[in-house]
């Protein structure tokens, strides 16, 4: 009798053992995020969008519609021609800014979102692009899933 008891408060919802919350997800750091499905242009382009998070804070970016395995290894924060932001991760929620600028613009991405079991992740990112000498231009909001891809890092 005094095993079933346990084992049924083990097993009963509420109990100590079901009311254990589940890890969140969380971004990894031993690969990168690429969208999916690709963006397809109007010449058939596949442009892909791609992320990699760092432990530190640190996310970087790219756009291409290169495979991936021509440039994965160019993915890193040391690298002055990716764009690079920051983020923060929290219970399976995400945020990430990024600042770029040019001559003459500066654009701003944000990003919300959340991490999925099986390595995904969904953003709801906005963009704002502003020109020095026009006013203000107009905030644009796009949705983007990507999965996680595993990839060799160099050994330093």
């Amino acid at each position: 009798m005094r095993h079933a008891l346990l084992l049924a408060a083990l097993i009963v919802p509420g109990s100590v053992l079901a009311a254990t919350p589940k890890p969140k997800a969380a971004p990894r750091f031993d690969g990168l995020y690429q969208e999916y499905p690709p963006v397809v242009d109007s010449s058939d382009n596949e442009h892909r969008w791609y992320l990699r998070f760092y432990e530190d804070g640190t996310v970087v970016q790219k756009e291409t519609i290169s495979a991936p395995e021509k440039w994965t290894s160019k993915l890193e924060r040391e690298n002055e021609k990716i764009d690079k932001g920051s983020y923060k991760a929290a219970d399976g929620r995400l945020t990430y800014d990024f600042l770029l600028g040019g001559d003459g613009y500066k654009t701003t991405y944000s990003a919300e979102g959340r991490f999925l079991p099986g390595g995904k992740l969904e953003l709801s990112i906005t963009s704002l692009t502003v020109f020095d000498r026009l006013p203000a231009g107009t905030p644009y909001t796009i949705k983007r899933t990507f999965a996680f891809m595993k990839i060799k890092t160099p050994a330093k």
